[in-house]
């Protein structure tokens, strides 16, 4: 199976990035939630991790990406996409008052899911969005 990108074409482009193009970092952290201790699996500034029961009611978290930081360490300035990659049953609102946080629902289903969101930085300007923060849950 080949894979839906060519290898060649990535290279080039990667090769062809001046420092002023590289995307930020992200940086992401749990400013709040609703997941009681035996529901948290991890969270790290890359990636964030919860398992709940089928049918268990709504969840909450509130996720900031505010730490995410271009490649000279700076923070300001980034515009955030918070994405649903796979899955279903989750409502995302951001903040209006603070960019790069949000808050995400999940109300997990009757059958066994994954759902991921995907956390993406981009300079205000820039090209190119980071690779992607990941929040998941697995539903059980």
């Amino acid at each position: 199976i080949s894979p839906a990108y060519s290898a060649l074409e990535l290279v080039n482009s990667a090769n062809s990035l001046s420092v002023s193009d590289v995307p930020p970092l992200i940086r992401l952290k749990v400013i709040s939630e609703t997941f009681s201790e035996s529901e948290k699996i991890f969270a790290t500034p890359g990636a964030i991790s919860r398992s709940v029961v089928a049918n268990s009611g709504s969840h909450e978290m509130t996720i900031s990406a505010e730490g995410s930081a271009n490649l000279d360490g700076s923070t300001g300035g980034l515009m955030y996409r918070f994405v649903v990659l796979s899955g279903s049953g989750v409502t995302i609102t951001e903040d209006t008052l603070r960019t790069g946080r949000v808050k995400i629902e999940f109300t997990p289903g009757s059958s066994t899911e994954r759902t991921d969101i995907g956390i993406f930085a981009r300079k205000s300007g820039g090209a190119y969005y980071s690779v992607p923060g990941i929040v998941s849950l697995y539903t059980r």
